[in-house]
């Protein structure tokens, strides 16, 4: 059923392209008080000041069929001989609105904006916002592919993992593996993976987490970045990342890296002077 919104008093239905709200020219010349054929006309002669898929988008074909048997879009008006249409976007739309040079319509762009591009408002029931699942799954999308940079990086397929998760965090705000009840991932080679501060009690004598994290670097096995401890190429087969489930205040997940008991055996081998200045 198609969504109807009411701009500068004129009624019409919300359409959308791939879950985008959209205008076709009909519309923006009946919300801005033009013709169509003044858009046309502004359009080819500044045909170079649009782009195709940031200010508007070209259906032909099968594409255009689509579009007009989309439920949602019922109610959009579109002539079944049209061969080609154009749809513009939030961006399009103010360029047709600056190209007019109109006050009334710089002021029924800004009304768009809320009532037909960004937010709910009249009878509009429309959202552009995809559903929960739907983001989740295009999020799920990205992860394999990330998985593969991580591990070109040089990263294991545990820290390859959290990566990917981060990644997809940062910038979607989903963290698959909380979604999926997992704080954490199991070693791949190892059945026990230790702090440093565990570490440090298997040592004799026993060491601190702040005395370990030294010894680390200083053989060879991690460095730091900033005030983020990072494993080093020759650490990377001792230690795993792991995801603790807490988050920074920037909403980052806070990982955490642990080390193989064997690492150890690498610590108790140092010289005796270089444990003594750690």
């Amino acid at each position: 059923m198609p969504n109807i919104v009411t701009i500068d008093g004129v009624e019409s239905t919300l359409i959308t392209y791939k879950d985008r709200p959209v205008c076709t020219t009909l519309q923006l010349a009946q919300f801005y008080g033009c013709s169509e054929k003044n858009l046309s006309d502004n359009f080819a002669y500044q045909r170079e000041r649009f782009e195709e898929g940031k200010h508007f988008v070209k259906l032909e074909g099968a594409a255009l069929r689509a579009f007009r048997e989309y439920p949602e879009n019922s109610g959009s008006q579109i002539s079944p001989m049209v061969r080609s249409l154009l749809l513009w976007t939030e961006m399009g739309a103010a360029r047709h609105a600056k190209m007019l040079t109109t006050d009334k319509a710089w002021e029924v762009f800004e009304e768009m904006e809320g009532a037909y591009f960004r937010a709910e408002t009249g009878t509009c029931t429309a959202k552009s916002v995809a559903t929960p699942l739907k983001a989740t799954a295009e999020a799920a999308k990205a992860f394999a592919p990330l998985v593969r940079v991580a591990r070109l990086l040089g990263c294991d397929k545990n820290a390859a993992a959290i990566s990917a998760n981060q990644a997809i965090y940062s910038m979607t705000n989903i963290n698959l593996m909380q979604q999926l009840g997992h704080t954490h991932l199991e070693a791949e080679k190892q059945d026990h993976w230790y702090t440093p501060t565990e570490l440090g009690k298997q040592m004799t004598p026993s060491v601190s987490a702040r005395q370990v994290n030294l010894l680390l670097a200083e053989a060879g096995l991690q460095f730091k970045r900033g005030d983020v401890w990072e494993a080093s190429d020759a650490g990377k087969d001792f230690a795993r990342i792991y995801d603790t489930g807490k988050r920074h205040g920037s909403g980052v997940p806070v990982t955490q890296m642990k080390w193989s008991h064997t690492a150890v055996a690498v610590l108790q081998a140092l010289p005796a002077e270089n444990k003594e200045a750690a």
